[in-house]
């Protein structure tokens, strides 16, 4: 087959396949155009749900009648002229698509009128033929784009529109953005001759509350900071006040409406351990920066960014929500929430590891494993009583070097035999908990972690200043907030240098959730719940009992002495 130039019209409804896929896609377009030429006024008119009939009026600055049919051609615009311009877009348009791809696939009619210009001109064009036919008309200053009968040319696409219901409310939720993201503009919804939505031009303030439900701002903590050139600001829900939908969730980038994964990532990791996975938190967030720092020509519906610095814009948003997030558990004089009654619970508590370790010493088959251990080992042993118990190790003795025998695995935790002129068992899990205290103790920095992890464990406030003074002796670096008794936030920011690689996602909740512990409980708490990760715990024992085995005599028997397992066992001489 020869290859050959497409024509106009069927390049423009390969095109129109990309800019409208249903009606919401040609309001946007159309609104946004509106939006670029300066209109504070916004009329949209919807029948059945856009199918049958999408009217946009505005006050914008209207075409002037030379260029009115060049406004219906693919990839004319006024927005941008060279390559430069490519990379610092300001206006929300710019690819000189969506009037000729609108028209490819529906009646349209654009009515303008310049304020310069005495009279108003109307242009008509309709289905694969294009034929712009031009007309003078009766119009006050701005421009009115009709558009009749869509997909009346492609009965293919138009058996994927949803119902009429359907469709409008993606045209109401679409409103409700672009309302947001433009609250110096005026609009006005309606549909089947019904007025859905009117908004006068107001302050962000009262447009918010007219959109997210009256009481939302005051519901909000208020976020306004920049760095760098990029600027954050945001309304974001108070934590005890969450949503059961995502049904107030709205992003900005230089004014544009997004769904951007970054920005979306970072909201989430803000409002992490703050509320239950079930929930949702409401906000409004506005990110401006430099044009030049951000590429919006990377989705056909724009929906999506690029940015230059995407590390430094995610880490600065979140870090700007989390400081307003905990400002709103500390700075509150005007609720006492010790004293506040509701008939709903806000918070729900996290949900507990599946996973969980019931710690038992096998007393009864202690024995038996000594045996066997003495057994396995073959050493001749002259009769001897052991007591293993923290009441009768007193002093370390001095005849014998001390010896560590480490078992298999099938020991249970009886898994290490420290012989000195007596059998000692020893379960591992004390040197591991001795090995970490070690670890901390010698860190000489503290790591801090690309993202804190937060916990919303609640921990009895008499217990939590004890347990934040173990967690300072212990090199983490930990910041508690509290909101009366219906919240708190646990937020693990930094870690010892030296264990950096533990799973302290995991380990931080388990030390919560077992408070309050005494000064040592922390390390042991630590083994425990190393233990219970099939995945950690061999490499970290391993280590641990290396570096037990390089200690003195003295040093490895002090620490059996803290620790040693309650258990008696009958040494015998083997018959020869």
């Amino acid at each position: 087959m020869s290859i050959q130039i497409l024509s106009a019209q069927l390049a423009n409804q390969i095109a129109a396949g990309e800019v409208v896929e249903r009606p919401a896609s040609i309001v946007k377009e159309l609104v946004e155009n509106s939006i670029d030429a300066g209109a504070t006024k916004i009329d949209i008119n919807i029948e059945q749900g856009g199918q049958k009939r999408i009217t946009i009026t505005d006050n914008g600055c209207g075409i002037v009648q030379d260029e009115l049919a060049l406004a219906l051609s693919r990839h004319a615009t006024s927005k941008i002229t060279s390559i430069e311009d490519l990379a610092q877009i300001a206006s929300l348009g710019f690819r000189g698509e969506a009037l000729a791809s609108i028209s490819s696939v529906a009646r349209l009619t654009l009515t303008s009128k310049p304020a310069t210009q005495s009279e108003a001109w109307q242009v008509h064009c309709e289905g694969r033929d294009m034929d712009v036919i031009m007309n003078p008309a009766a119009h006050p200053d701005g421009s009115t784009v009709d558009v009749v009968d869509l997909f009346f040319n492609t009965p293919a696409r138009r058996k994927f529109l949803k119902t009429h219901k359907t469709e409008f409310t993606h045209i109401d939720e679409l409103i409700k953005r672009m309302a947001l993201s433009h609250h110096e503009v005026a609009f006005k919804l309606t549909h089947n001759g019904k007025t859905i939505r009117q908004l006068p031009i107001q302050s962000i303030e009262k447009r918010i509350d007219a959109i997210c439900g009256k009481g939302f701002i005051s519901d909000c903590v208020a976020v306004e900071r920049d760095y760098q050139g990029i600027k954050v600001t945001s309304w974001l829900t108070k934590p005890m006040v969450h949503r059961t939908q995502n049904d107030a969730q709205y992003t900005f980038v230089n004014g544009r409406m997004m769904r951007d994964k970054l920005i979306n990532h970072a909201v989430r990791q803000a409002y992490e351990g703050l509320i239950d996975s079930q929930y949702y938190p409401g906000y409004v967030l506005f990110i401006e920066v430099p044009y030049t720092d951000v590429d919006v020509n990377v989705h056909p519906a724009k929906h999506e960014v690029r940015f230059v610095n995407s590390r430094v814009v995610h880490d600065f948003l979140y870090q700007s929500l989390v400081d307003a997030l905990n400002r709103s558990f500390t700075d509150n004089p005007v609720v006492n929430y010790d004293e506040l009654t509701v008939e709903h619970d806000y918070i729900q508590p996290l949900s507990r590891h599946t996973e969980t370790t019931t710690y038992q010493q096998p007393r009864v088959q202690s024995a038996g494993l000594a045996k066997q251990a003495v057994a396995n080992y073959g050493t001749l042993m002259q009769p001897l009583s052991v007591q293993c118990g923290a009441n009768h190790v007193a002093e370390q003795p001095s005849s014998m070097q001390t010896q560590v025998l480490v078992l298999t695995q099938s020991l249970n935790q009886y898994d290490v035999l420290v012989q000195t002129d007596k059998l000692l068992l020893c379960d591992s899990q004390c040197i591991v908990a001795k090995y970490l205290q070690q670890q901390m103790s010698a860190s000489e920095t503290q790591q801090p972690l690309l993202l804190p992890i937060a916990s919303a464990v609640k921990v009895d406030i008499d217990a939590s200043s004890e347990l934040l003074a173990q967690f300072t002796q212990s090199q983490l670096l930990v910041e508690h907030h509290v909101a009366g008794n219906h919240a708190q936030k646990w937020l693990l920011k930094k870690v010892p240098s030296l264990l950096r690689s533990l799973p302290w996602s995991r380990l931080f909740v388990d030390i919560l959730e077992a408070a309050p512990l005494h000064t040592d409980d922390v390390y042991e708490q630590l083994a425990l719940s190393l233990f219970a990760i099939d995945s950690q715990y061999p490499s970290i024992r391993a280590l641990a009992l290396h570096w037990f085995i390089g200690l003195t005599s003295s040093q490895q028997y002090h620490i059996i002495a803290q620790h040693i397992q309650p258990a008696q066992v009958q040494l015998c001489t083997k018959e020869s």
